[in-house]
């Protein structure tokens, strides 16, 4: 056997040692070939090499042993490099997760915030601004000064039909000729009018500056035409009707 403890290039095949490394001692046992890397133990040796013990046999017989130091302290940097990133990479996640976790779990409760302010100021049947969002827009456009010569309107349309509907062709029927309403009061909204649903089947328009009241009239008289105007429900033609409270 060749001495294997010591990295030393002065050994040769033609002097054999007895001395062999203790961790060959299993595989000199099991008469098996062995790998191990080791570190350098005297100056001039590689940082890291590998040493590998080989059995010397006929394929019945060992013959002898033969042990093998390979330089590793390459393919060693490169391992050590690789971990090296790998923790800087696992360090970065272990910061950002807590951030991302916080992020997220904020996001999500402005959300949740959103949802809820919106659920509390409109109606859930028409999706229009319900009453008492819609008084806090009046008030506060009301606190507002106007222009010498102008003035304030508010009208309320209810859909006086609507709960005939209900006891002739079911709750279905009435609240789609809710819904069609709103619609419709939605789309001739313009510029300094506010509506909403004020009530069951009512609704309300806050004009907040006007300069003749006939133009009020004029407004109130289409709209009138235009929500009482008769709604298909599943193939039936119902007339809602419309009753303005200037």
């Amino acid at each position: 056997t060749l001495r294997s403890n010591r990295y030393n290039q002065n050994l040769s095949l033609g002097q054999p040692v007895e001395e062999i490394d203790r961790d060959f001692s299993a595989a000199l046992r099991a008469s098996a070939p062995m790998t191990i890397i080791q570190r350098a133990g005297v100056t001039g040796e590689p940082e890291y090499y590998a040493s590998t013990l080989v059995p010397i046999t006929d394929g019945q017989n060992t013959a002898g042993w033969l042990i093998v130091d390979i330089d590793q302290s390459g393919r060693q940097a490169l391992f050590l490099a690789m971990t090296s990133k790998v923790s800087v990479v696992i360090g970065l996640l272990l910061i950002a997760a807590p951030v991302l976790g916080f992020w997220h779990r904020a996001r999500q409760r402005a959300l949740v915030e959103q949802t809820i302010e919106t659920l509390a100021r409109h109606d859930q049947l028409t999706g229009l601004p319900n009453k008492s969002a819609f008084l806090k827009d009046v008030d506060a456009k009301m606190a507002m000064p106007l222009p010498h010569g102008q003035q304030s309107a508010l009208v309320l349309f209810e859909v006086s039909g609507a709960g005939s509907t209900s006891q002739t062709h079911g709750q279905d029927a009435e609240d789609h000729i809710v819904r069609t309403v709103a619609q419709r009061l939605a789309a001739a909204r313009t510029d300094g009018i506010e509506i909403a649903t004020t009530g069951r089947n009512v609704f309300g328009m806050f004009i907040s500056a006007v300069t003749d009241a006939v133009d009020v009239l004029s407004l109130v008289k289409d709209l009138t035409g235009t929500l009482g105007a008769p709604v298909d429900y599943r193939g039936l033609v119902i007339p809602p009707g419309s009753i303005p409270t200037p």
